[in-house]
């Protein structure tokens, strides 16, 4: 009793999009109530209508009015999701939810006669009447009103959404489901054979509309991939979000750098031109980062720290640090100098083991490593003359620099218990 070729074609083509929604938007609620919603519409369009009225067609059909109720369910709550994540909570929002709810109490009732018709009736609701139009006179006088309330209710609070502060991406999908509602109710009401005809014209304008919201939400994206390292972007691209969420502890070098004298450059200069040498500043060094295979963790004022080893693991970690402090100690000191600015910039390298993932908070993820080698680096970095790179032990020995290090006094550091041994990276190593 599957329907014909017409109506699976239209079924497949709904449960596609769901697919496509499922996957390619799953972390949007409204999206995953979407995709339920057309899987529901797609399991009661494939569903044909009974050819005999016996015992079997009568549970066919009440399967068929179950998928059709759940299919406008969970077409209402996803507008009702979209009202709990609309920017502001406004009288217009509340409101709205509140007539999403309410069609969807009046939608369990029509669920439940629908049922309860075919039950009783099943002479009447199982075997459809000839002529265009399959709903018969009681039918509509007993569903229609149902209908019509929900539509009514769920069309003013889509209306209330469009007026109220709306993240605009969505009102893409809401525009083309307020365009495609008429078609999808028409093929509850004409004869399953132009029923096709209706559903296909509905599902091209949805389908117009989805294709529209999904290239705005990847182009948004592609935006929001400048806020965040190229290292940390690929691991997430490559692994999903499941990697990036599962926290390691292991050894990687860190190296922290910052310019000397900023705070007063900054105070004596204009905000404007301030600006604009830290823009070039953290490009270039962000470049020589990536060059070197470092990840730009922080930016903070004049201060950049950058991760060796992390996200992705490297066995050569402090000798591209090494490498990445000659090269900034170079191209800045120089870049520095051009800009006839009074500045300097000190380099400071540590090396050990520190717990490596993303956390949570404040409503957003950041891409974190904790442990006393993050301190240390910096610790290094505030010690550190113009010009001058520190290093802890640690990655001496592990980029054999021993013989190209200077070795100083070890200094007692905030947060350290012992004095710390140091070393500088000789001028010729630097340079």
């Amino acid at each position: 009793m599957l329907a014909d070729s017409a109506h699976q074609v239209v079924s497949i083509l709904m449960a596609g999009t769901a697919l496509i929604f499922l996957f390619s938007d799953r972390g949007n609620p409204g999206s995953r109530m979407l995709a339920w919603c057309l899987i529901a519409g797609a399991v009661a369009t494939g569903l044909g209508p009974p050819q005999e009225l016996n015992a079997a067609a009568i549970v066919w059909t009440s399967l068929q009015q179950l998928a059709e109720t759940l299919a406008l369910l969970f077409g209402v709550e996803w507008g009702r999701r979209i009202s709990l994540e609309a920017q502001s909570r406004s009288r217009r929002v509340r409101a709205a939810g509140g007539l999403f709810r309410a069609a969807q109490i009046i939608l369990l009732v029509y669920g439940g006669l629908g049922i309860g018709y075919i039950l009783i009736f099943p002479e009447y609701a199982v075997i459809d009447p000839e002529g265009l139009v399959k709903v018969r006179a009681v039918e509509f006088a007993v569903f229609a009103p149902l209908l019509g309330t929900t539509m009514l209710l769920a069309g003013i609070a889509l209306g209330l959404l469009m007026l109220a502060p709306l993240d605009p991406v969505e009102r893409i999908r809401f525009r083309s489901l307020l365009l495609a509602g008429p078609l999808f109710l028409l093929t509850m009401l004409v004869h399953e054979d132009i029923e096709p005809l209706f559903m296909a014209l509905g599902l091209l304008i949805f389908l117009n509309g989805s294709v529209r919201y999904l290239i705005v939400q990847n182009q948004r994206a592609a935006s929001m991939r400048q806020f965040v390292s190229p290292e940390v972007t690929r691991m997430l691209h490559r692994q999903g979000m499941a990697r990036a969420l599962r926290r390691d502890r292991r050894t990687i070098s860190t190296l922290a750098c910052d310019l000397r004298g900023f705070t007063a450059y900054a105070r004596q200069t204009d905000s404007d031109q301030v600006i604009a040498l830290l823009e070039r500043y953290y490009a270039q060094v962000g470049d020589l980062a990536h060059r070197h295979g470092g990840t730009v963790k922080d930016h903070a004022g004049d201060g950049i720290l950058i991760l060796f080893g992390a996200p992705q693991p490297c066995e050569d970690h402090a000798g591209r640090a090494i490498a990445l402090a000659r090269d900034i100690v170079t191209s800045q000191g120089r870049a520095l100098r051009e800009a006839g600015v009074p500045l300097g910039l000190g380099v400071g390298i540590a090396t050990g083991e520190a717990t490596v993932g993303a956390i949570q908070g404040a409503g957003r993820l950041e891409y974190v490593a904790v442990g006393n080698v993050v301190n240390l680096a910096a610790r290094l970095c505030d010690q550190a003359a113009d010009g001058e790179v520190l290093l802890d032990a640690e990655t001496c020995r592990l980029a054999a620099l021993e013989a190209a290090a200077e070795a100083r006094q070890a200094l007692s550091m905030k947060g350290f218990a012992e004095p710390v041994p140091v070393f500088a990276l000789a001028s010729s190593a630097a340079g």
